[in-house]
């Protein structure tokens, strides 16, 4: 008599499992169902497009200027916007990039006084340059001194 080889549970299972895979590879265990040929059956397919507008790019240039006098403030806030709205209008493509102004706002800024109360201790000015388009303008044509962000688009 041989003597028998004590096996470990981990090789018994490993059997098992190599003996279930043998069997669901067998030719008897893959029977194959014939399916009926397809018959009376349509197949139909559709394609759109159409021409729509292109957007619209508003971008808005802004300056600001704080001083003492409102006045003060409120002239080279003019100025600024006068001259920025001249190197604009340069550069607009008729059709394609129109230039306008903005708001134009004027306000104090306030400082609390020992006594208690608040005084008026400087001016605080902005104005608005806008562009619009359905292209955007080269950077050589924005009006001198004026930084352009643009903002990521909004997801929708």
């Amino acid at each position: 008599m041989t003597p028998v080889t004590p096996i470990s549970a981990s090789a018994l299972r490993h059997a098992v499992w190599l003996g279930v895979l043998i069997g669901l590879a067998s030719p008897a265990s893959a029977q194959m169902v014939a399916l009926p040929a397809p018959q009376n059956v349509l197949v139909l397919a559709a394609d759109a497009s159409a021409e729509v507008q292109q957007d619209l790019l508003t971008i808005t240039l802004q300056a600001t200027r704080e001083g003492s006098d409102a006045q003060a403030v409120q002239t080279q806030l003019r100025q600024t916007l006068d001259s920025a709205l001249s190197e604009a209008r340069k550069a607009v493509r008729p059709g394609q990039v129109e230039v306008r102004t903005g708001a134009f706002s004027l306000f104090p800024r306030y400082t609390t006084k020992p006594t208690g109360g608040n005084a008026i201790n400087g001016w605080q000015g902005r104005a608005e340059l806008l562009l619009e388009g359905t292209t955007l303008p080269p950077s050589a044509s924005w009006p001198g001194g004026w930084v352009v962000r643009v903002a990521p688009p909004i997801p929708a």
